[in-house]
């Protein structure tokens, strides 16, 4: 009889998860998602040579190539007037970084999934595990049952919630605004992906195909700020009106696009990813800050990782492994990203000169090093 691996959450976690199962013909694979249909935000990410490997394994690298952009002028880390402090120049060889919309990378995901391996509108409310396996309850009061759970459900992950002991979110101080907007503007430089560091926060600035641009802004806000509820592209105006001209230019088009608001949370290290038949992946087990642009990326080598361990490796084995194997990158990525974002959001004039002045000092040698190790899978070990 064949084994059902139960994955909860169709992220971009849980849709690796399931698409390197699939491959598995011994074993049933059910994808749940609590929502109607899967989320299609329209917001962009960057998929790094890490994560590129990986989606390559899935046989989805053409598509993928097809949708997005990479940085042929690298990317560069600017201060409020727009001149460089760091640039990053990894579109030689294979450590390009590609951009895209996360809505086309789902939807490239999802057409790869066999017919029936996907289940919407199965929002989990109970994980009763027992010796035998595992057994969920939906809010609609039916249930499904499996030999094994993998847990991709997100940063406030219901199973880890019920599962493991372990669940503090911690508030990083600051809030995100992300969009598209379905042009390029005149002064945004189409083969750069831009961040400027100013004195009242961060905006990036990463062309995509078809003349779109994604950009973000990060602002230093308390918990649950109520002045910035109601923020919106104007304000967002106002607010970075000391920012050069593709920054107030991209702003100024945003007014009539969807923008999506975030306070940025990280999820503190858990002692293990693993309990018995039922493991984390994802921003489930390692919810980071998006300051490295690695959370997309980590949520495919964890899928990545597991799929390799499960075929050597009897299932609950393998999962107490992936915590092993998992927990020191993906800690030292997360402790990067929030590095990287306290850096970025300095505010005392002095500290940012100071900041400035020894950026653009770095070599660029160790720069590079550093990127190679963020880019390294534990297979390359």
């Amino acid at each position: 009889m064949r084994q059902r691996f139960l994955i909860n959450g169709a992220g971009i976690a849980g849709m690796a998860m399931a698409l390197f199962l699939q491959q598995n013909k011994e074993v049933e694979v059910c994808l749940l998602e609590a929502q109607e249909e899967v989320d299609m935000l329209e917001i962009g990410i960057t998929i790094a040579p890490n994560g590129m490997r990986i989606l390559e394994q899935l046989g989805l690298r053409e598509q993928i190539e097809a949708v997005a952009k990479f940085s042929r002028d690298g990317l560069v880390i600017a201060d409020r007037k727009g001149e460089p402090l760091t640039k990053f120049h990894e579109a030689a060889g294979g450590n390009r970084i590609w951009a895209l919309s996360k809505a086309d990378l789902k939807n490239i995901m999802l057409g790869a999934l066999d017919p029936g391996v996907l289940r919407l509108g199965q929002h989990v409310t109970d994980v009763i595990q027992t010796r035998e396996g595992v057994q969920l309850e939906f809010a609609d009061g039916s249930q499904l049952g499996g030999d094994y759970l993998i847990a991709a459900d997100g940063m406030r992950s219901i199973v880890r919630q019920q599962m493991f002991e372990q669940n503090r979110l911690r508030f990083t101080g600051g809030i995100c605004f992300r969009g598209i907007i379905p042009k390029q503007p005149v002064h945004v430089a189409p083969d750069r992906f831009m961040e400027y560091w100013g004195k009242t926060g961060r905006v990036g600035i990463v062309p995509l195909p078809e003349q779109r641009t994604y950009w973000f802004a990060v602002l230093t806000a308390r918990k649950d700020s109520v002045i910035l509820e109601d923020y919106q592209s104007a304000d967002l105006l106002a607010h970075f009106m000391e920012m050069p001209p593709d920054v107030t230019e991209v702003l100024h088009l945003a007014k009539s696009q969807p923008i999506l608001r975030e306070e940025l949370y990280e999820l503190e290290t858990l002692d293990t990813y693993a309990n018995g038949r039922v493991v984390l992946i994802g921003d489930a087990a390692h919810a980071m800050t998006p300051n490295t642009g690695q959370g997309g990326n980590q949520a495919l080598e964890d899928a990545f990782i597991l799929a390799q361990l499960l075929h050597t490796s009897q299932v609950e084995k393998a999962f107490e492994m992936l915590n092993f194997v998992r927990r020191e990158r993906v800690t030292k990525i997360a402790k990067l990203s929030r590095f990287v974002g306290r850096v970025g959001q300095i505010r005392n004039p002095l500290l940012i000169s100071l900041r400035n002045s020894l950026m653009r000092r770095v070599p660029a040698d160790f720069q590079h090093r550093k990127l190679a190790e963020i880019y390294e899978l534990e297979t390359d070990r």
